[in-house]
């Protein structure tokens, strides 16, 4: 269960930290850590930069629309939410993350996520 998502007018590059509840507390969650996230049912797998993980109940659009305000996450499929910081190769069948993790990409999801891709470094 998602509590609350701390933004409080903060433009875009100041976007920190998401709130969570994970293992019956609280956990504040740094976004710029973040790899990427993978749904597993209803439970959600976030893999950090320094190799750890968590796992937490809450559906893939409730933690999306969490993430999505820092401007640095897209959808890609219904399982997976990637950080495009942290995306390191992208092509029709696959992307690659900075820890060396290949994340499928679905049939006919490729040219809305290179559009992604490529937005998110021309505005850098």
């Amino acid at each position: 269960m998602v509590l609350f998502c701390i933004r409080r007018c903060y433009p875009r590059s100041e976007f920190r930290n998401v709130l969570l509840k994970v293992d019956g507390g609280v956990r504040s969650i740094a976004v710029r850590d973040i790899l990427y996230c993978e749904a597993h049912r209803n439970d959600q797998c976030i893999s950090f930069s320094d190799g750890s993980s968590v796992r937490l109940r809450i559906k893939t659009g409730e933690l999306f629309a969490l993430l999505a305000p820092s401007g640095n996450f897209v959808r890609c499929g219904a399982a997976y939410i990637l950080n495009l910081a942290k995306l390191c190769r992208l092509n029709p069948r696959s992307a690659l993350m900075a820890d060396g993790a290949e994340i499928p990409v679905p049939r006919g999801a490729y040219a809305e996520l290179k559009t992604a891709y490529y937005n998110f470094y021309s505005e850098r």
